[in-house]
């Protein structure tokens, strides 16, 4: 539902829903993930190869064309990466309470995440994730207790539209979007 809040959001700004109303959170998501990109990059790469690879996906015109396009898509990358910027930086942070603060706000974007398009939000980002330390070699390091909280706080957010929805509408409703739109659709094929 969160696309669909924000697309609402910028309709309040021309008073009607447009094409620029309904096209704006893709492209502004598409610049956030360039930015995030670069910034991504610079853990693993020294200078201009962060740079070069934010050039590389602004000028991709498929992702060009799909950020002019009003799809959860860009939306849901945004946030994902988002996410992952937040809990790596938070991995990186001395003291215990920027860590904790980092990596909780890296999996509040990932409880956006999963607002924007369901719990493939969380799926990826854990994925990113376990890839990220299994390659750095860094399990040892990992603050778990924080990844909890983080963890806690996403599916509150998550869980909080999805009680404030489907409580009202009923379980056969609840059934509907939980598990045929959002966990059938990622883990098998599935037409409308």
């Amino acid at each position: 539902p969160l696309f669909t809040w924000v697309i609402a959001g910028f309709s309040k700004i021309s008073a009607d829903v447009t094409a620029w109303s309904a096209r704006m959170p893709s492209a502004l998501a598409g610049m956030g993930v360039v930015v995030l990109t670069y910034f991504i990059g610079r853990r693993f790469f020294p200078y201009p190869v962060p740079f070069i690879a934010g050039l590389i996906v602004c000028t991709n015109i498929i992702f060009y064309r799909s950020a002019r396009t009003v799809q959860t898509d860009k939306l849901l990358l945004f946030y994902v990466l988002l996410a992952v910027e937040g809990v790596m930086r938070g991995q990186e942070q001395q003291g215990s309470v920027r860590k904790c603060l980092w990596i909780t706000g890296g999996y509040a974007a990932g409880g956006l995440a999963m607002l924007t398009k369901g719990p493939v939000g969380l799926l990826l980002l854990g994925f990113i994730l376990l890839s990220f330390t299994l390659t750095r070699r860094t399990w040892r390091d990992v603050p778990y207790w924080a990844h909890a909280l983080g963890l806690a706080v996403s599916v509150v957010i998550y869980g909080s539209w999805s009680w404030q929805y489907l409580g009202p509408a009923g379980e056969a409703v609840a059934r509907e979007v939980i598990v045929r739109e959002n966990w059938q659709r990622f883990f098998t094929a599935f037409d409308h």
